[in-house]
């Protein structure tokens, strides 16, 4: 992801390119951050499901 968000508003001297314009460049920063905090948000759940789940079998386990 670093590579294509570098890309996008780096030349390859690491320079801002000519056709650099900070509202595409926030814009693409705000969606960037969106998309970590749901994936952040995904991966709580799967592991409090996980967590769930295990206790659940580790319960029957110790039932019988």
């Amino acid at each position: 992801m670093k590579q294509e968000y570098e890309s996008e508003f780096y030349d390859a001297e690491g320079g801002v390119g000519e056709d650099f314009d900070v509202e595409t460049f926030l814009r693409s920063a705000e969606r960037r951050d969106r998309k970590m905090r749901m994936l952040a948000a995904r991966r709580k759940i799967e592991r409090r499901i996980e967590r769930r789940e295990l206790s659940r079998d580790l319960g029957e386990y110790y039932d019988d």
